[in-house]
């Protein structure tokens, strides 16, 4: 059999000119780099003064490259409180009303975007309402709650009850499920003879999971910075939180200068587990609120 001569197409040179950049492409990223540079700034100088001598701390001009690091406010914050402790308190406390929260929400969340059940329109409605109550209404009913009914006073869980149901949390992963997760799918589950569970964990759960995530990031950094609500459980040094361990420093200080370096040494401290949180999941930030988050009703 003759063989069929094969012609191979010539290959085009490649060309290395590259478009150049326009004005207004350069006018924007510079924009954006000194906007940036703008939020970005007081968390630096909240850790320079943190390092600073007394002397250059309550300086008229203020010290941006500081010509000596005092560590020692550090050393000083950990000897006068037992921080060590009071860090794990808030890391245990927001870790947990953070998985908490996400599993209670999610569910609600997916049960009243892809289920039909008899009130539904109006508890959601109700749900909704709740947003509208500022917290400091609801303070004293969850206080005689968690002191006089359930006694969990001046432990971690008379903070993280409250702390497990979230109207917004269950608004907002409605709002996501009813775009990202279909009725098709739940249905063709359905007919397949999976149950509520089922579906939840193995087709909802894996759709939800942007949302899910930027979610939270938000309850990990509400329950984090909360004062008011562990200022009011938490009577013990060995079972506070950073805030409101840093609300009694000026007790354990004699004067006013070293008062104000411990707070910035332990703000310092108390703000970089967020730094570290954004970094690991800012790629599901964009993604999560955008697709269909909030979609209407």
């Amino acid at each position: 059999m003759a063989s069929i001569p094969t012609t191979v197409p010539a290959e085009r040179p490649r060309t290395r000119a590259r478009a150049a950049v326009s004005p207004s492409r350069l006018l924007v990223h510079a924009v954006l780099i000194l906007v940036s540079l703008l939020f970005l700034f007081p968390f630096y100088y909240m850790a320079i003064q943190s390092i600073l001598t007394q002397r250059e701390l309550f300086s008229v001009r203020p010290t941006l490259f500081p010509n000596q690091f005092r560590y020692e406010n550090y050393l000083e914050l950990f000897a006068l409180k037992p921080f060590g402790r009071i860090i794990w308190n808030s890391a245990f406390i927001a870790v947990t009303t953070t998985l908490g929260t996400m599993f209670f929400s999610a569910l609600a969340g997916f049960t009243f975007a892809k289920y039909r059940f008899p009130g539904k329109d109006w508890l959601f409605l109700g749900l909704l309402a709740t947003m509208m109550l500022p917290e400091q209404i609801t303070l004293i009913p969850k206080y005689l709650l968690m002191v006089k009914v359930l006694q969990l006073q001046d432990t971690a869980w008379a903070v993280i009850i409250p702390r497990l149901a979230s109207a917004f949390g269950i608004f907002y992963l409605r709002q996501y499920t009813a775009a990202a997760v279909h009725d098709e799918l739940v249905d063709a589950a359905t007919v397949d003879g999976c149950g509520f569970f089922g579906i939840f964990r193995r087709i909802a759960l894996p759709l939800m999971l942007p949302g899910l995530t930027v979610f939270g990031m938000l309850a990990f950094v509400w329950t984090w910075n909360d004062f008011l609500w562990p200022l009011l459980m938490l009577q013990d040094l060995s079972n506070q939180t950073i805030p409101v361990a840093l609300s009694n420093l000026r007790d354990a200080t004699g004067t006013a200068e070293s008062y104000w370096s411990l707070v910035l040494a332990g703000t310092t401290i108390g703000t970089f587990p967020l730094v570290v949180l954004f970094l690991t999941a800012q790629k599901y930030i964009v993604g999560g609120l955008s697709a269909g988050a909030f979609k209407g009703l």
